[in-house]
């Protein structure tokens, strides 16, 4: 039996908790959270409607976008992030954060492996 508490899986649980009492320390700073079941199953039921309108759609890129789920859009926040972020800061950060989606390999696989005819 692999005993965690030594090697590298006892470092990387070490890593992450650590990780996790310093994120937790800045997130919950004289905060109150909110989480329950029904937010969770509510967030996973948006996720799925997401992904069942388009199958070829990366996991991470329609994670990466739970967050803004429950903000409201408003007028000021939409002209903020249209003045502040440019196309190809957006463009860098995909590459650098997020992996291929699998549309976009089956196009380069067949792109390489198969002729028009």
């Amino acid at each position: 039996m692999l005993n965690c508490g030594e090697g590298r899986p006892g470092a990387f649980r070490s890593m992450l908790l650590s990780a996790w009492e310093s994120y937790e320390l800045r997130l919950i700073d004289n905060q109150t959270l909110l989480c329950s079941s029904d937010i969770i199953e509510s967030y996973f039921g948006r996720y799925k409607q997401k992904i069942k309108s388009n199958t070829m759609q990366a996991i991470t890129e329609a994670v990466l976008t739970m967050a803004a789920w429950s903000r409201q859009i408003t007028k000021q926040s939409v002209t903020d992030a249209l003045t502040q972020v440019s196309m190809k800061d957006i463009y860098q950060w995909k590459k650098d954060n997020t992996t291929p989606s699998l549309l976009k390999k089956r196009k380069e696989f067949f792109a390489k492996n198969c002729t028009k005819q």
